[in-house]
């Protein structure tokens, strides 16, 4: 059945006299191949003793059989997955497109009206393409790492991270000393104590802190530039919103994004001037742009910033807000 696939039952003794004697060890449905000259590969020809429990050979059995009966390239493997996507439908769309969302993997984008029996073959045709930027993709993951410190454009702020492999609590009133940028205690530096094991919960409590930084700075300098320029609001709220800096709705509702603690002062500033002014005009019109610039002579070169600023955000904060 299997060519070198021998040895199952027999013990290492039978096999000494081999020249290429290898230790499979069956777990959880996995092969683990050890091999003491130093070559994990699995080559026909092999001797093999095998070890592990009988309920998990049988899969084993189909993985050694394919290395050796179908032996594929990582690229052949990769064309015979099957692509996965998600399907969003798009009022403003006026034809269908395929697009790689930031870490979170192939988007199908349509039109209300579009075929939905067309989509496996709209994907189909530009797999090749979706596969090498989604293998970009993972290879980009791959090499975030973790931030030893922490810095906030918004107020100039750097803070340390240490990281505790135990989980005990999460500080998150550690931020109190920052209310004045800059200062720092005699003999003392703050820090960002994060206790989590993994990395995607280190992301987690990590960008946790930084949205509860958000909710305690942004409502306060909203409600001072409200008062300053004249605007009324009904509610602020922080969220971590993909796409957008800021919304406002009819109802007088502003919604601040948390990733403007990557995005200095000023430009936060103007951002906000924007958010109200639709309080008054609920579009972007000549009187809405009026408007703003009423409040922001230099608004132009503020909405180039902001254009800009999404390189500002760390890569490890967007890795967890699209995962």
């Amino acid at each position: 059945m299997l060519g070198g696939y021998r040895g199952i039952g027999c013990k290492p003794d039978s096999l000494q006299r081999s020249a290429r004697v290898k230790i499979i060890t069956f777990r959880r449905n996995r092969v683990i191949c050890e091999d003491p000259v130093g070559d994990p590969g699995i080559e026909s020809g092999d001797v093999f003793v095998v070890e592990g429990h009988p309920d998990d050979m049988q899969a084993a059995r189909i993985e050694i059989n394919a290395g050796f009966e179908n032996p594929m390239s990582q690229d052949d493997r990769d064309k015979d997955k099957k692509l996965e996507w998600k399907l969003r439908v798009s009022p403003r769309a006026r034809y269908a497109r395929l697009q790689i969302k930031p870490w979170g993997g192939l988007e199908v984008v349509i039109p209300p009206r579009f075929p939905r029996h067309q989509i496996p073959s709209l994907v189909d045709k530009h797999a090749d393409w979706a596969r090498r930027q989604l293998a970009r993709q993972a290879q980009l993951r791959e090499s975030i790492q973790m931030p030893r410190r922490l810095e906030l454009a918004f107020d100039n702020s750097c803070v340390d991270i240490v990281y505790r492999a135990e989980p005990l609590s999460f500080n998150y009133d550690l931020f109190a000393g920052h209310r004045d940028a800059g200062h720092r205690d005699a003999g003392h530096r703050d820090q960002i104590i994060i206790d989590a094991s993994s990395e995607d919960l280190q992301r987690r409590e990590l960008r946790a802190w930084v949205r509860k930084r958000a909710r305690h700075l942004l409502p306060p300098m909203l409600a001072r530039v409200a008062g300053q320029t004249g605007f009324d609001y009904k509610k602020v709220s922080i969220r971590s919103q993909k796409t957008r800096w800021g919304s406002c709705s009819r109802r007088g509702h502003i919604s601040l994004n948390d990733q403007l603690m990557f995005v200095p002062a000023d430009t936060v500033e103007y951002l906000m001037i924007h958010e109200l002014c639709h309080t008054r005009h609920l579009n972007h019109s000549r009187d809405f742009w009026r408007l703003v610039e009423r409040h922001c002579a230099d608004y132009r070169r503020h909405e180039q910033l902001l254009g800009q600023s999404r390189d500002l955000v760390p890569d490890w904060f967007l890795l967890d807000l699209y995962t």
